[in-house]
This record gives C-alpha cells, structure tokens and sequence, in this order.
C-alpha cells in the first residue's frame, strides 16, 4: 500500500446548526471548505457531535503519531 501524503491542514472546527428536523454537524477547515457533515435526527445529538469532534481532531492525531514515530526512530538510531 502506498503511503498518501496529501490531506487537509488544520485546524479543523465543528459546526452545529439546525436544519428542518435535523441537527446538522459540520467538520470544515477554514479556507478548505467542508470536509464532512453528519446529521441526526434523534433528539439528543450528542453522539454525533462526538464523532464530528473526533473527526476534526485528526490533524492533531496525525501531527502527534508523527511526532511519535520520530521519536521511535530516534531512539532505534541510538540503539
């Protein structure tokens, strides 16, 4: 598998709003435009905040899984 190094810079932001019966979810990132939206028509829709906040938050996952694997080669280096 080859390995993808495009992707969306961050930071990424939820947005809710209210759309007929549904609660809107939006994660976008700034000039990026969308990059997904969920929907929920339940009347709690906390979930699916949840999951757009997990969304938005890959950036800093993939800046800290960076970090971290540099680190590991840094130390194999050494060792």
């Amino acid at each position: 598998m080859k390995a993808c190094n495009m992707y969306t810079p961050g930071p990424w932001m939820v947005t809710a709003e209210r759309n007929h019966n549904a609660r809107l979810t939006n994660v976008g990132a700034g000039d990026y435009g969308s990059i997904c939206s969920t929907a929920s028509r339940r009347p709690s829709a906390d979930e699916n905040e949840a999951n757009a906040r997990l969304i938005a938050a890959a950036p800093a996952l993939r800046e800290a899984l960076e970090a971290t694997l540099a680190a590991i080669n840094e130390m194999d280096e050494r060792f």
